[in-house]
């Protein structure tokens, strides 16, 4: 009667709860209806609600987060992908970075530069097969949104 062999010990038992605190946040539909403007963004009707650990938000108010699916692949060199959701301040706008964008009746996701001529955005794409933009925000056509924080990354294979 030997030892008892340590690989064949009981698995240790997982708590039934996690304890982390989750906060809920509205996903936005990428199809906004026509006139919407920023302002009136935090109003509209969310297409569903997800929880987060509320750590993705590094301390900022959860009441103006939102969240809003990837489309496409121009982001892809961020690591981001058709499909992924991304969780965004509304109205935090500063820094270079990765923003939501309301361009004309979509949000979109880009990494914006901040051009130094006043009121000009430089769009730069995560994908060589896309080619980056000069644009003007100009609040008709494109408007910066807010800050993305974090996402949810939804794997293509």
């Amino acid at each position: 009667m030997g030892k008892k062999n340590e690989s064949m010990a009981k698995p240790r038992e997982l708590p039934s709860q996690v304890d982390v605190d989750f906060v809920k946040i509205p996903l936005l539909p990428t199809k906004l209806p026509p006139g919407l403007t920023k302002a009136s963004l935090a109003e509209i009707a969310p297409i569903a609600v997800i929880p987060i650990p509320r750590k993705v938000l590094r301390g900022e108010d959860p009441t103006r987060a939102r969240a809003v699916e990837v489309l496409g692949d121009s982001m892809i060199g961020a690591g981001l992908v058709d499909g992924d959701v991304v969780i965004f301040l509304i109205d935090e706008i500063h820094g270079n970075g990765i923003y939501v964008l309301k361009i004309e009746d979509k949000l979109a996701v880009k990494r914006v530069v901040f051009d130094s001529i006043p009121g000009k955005l430089q769009l730069i794409s995560e994908n060589p097969r896309y080619s980056d933009q000069v644009e003007s925000a100009d609040g008709q056509t494109i408007e910066v949104v807010g800050k993305v924080y974090g996402w949810v990354h939804a794997h293509p294979h």
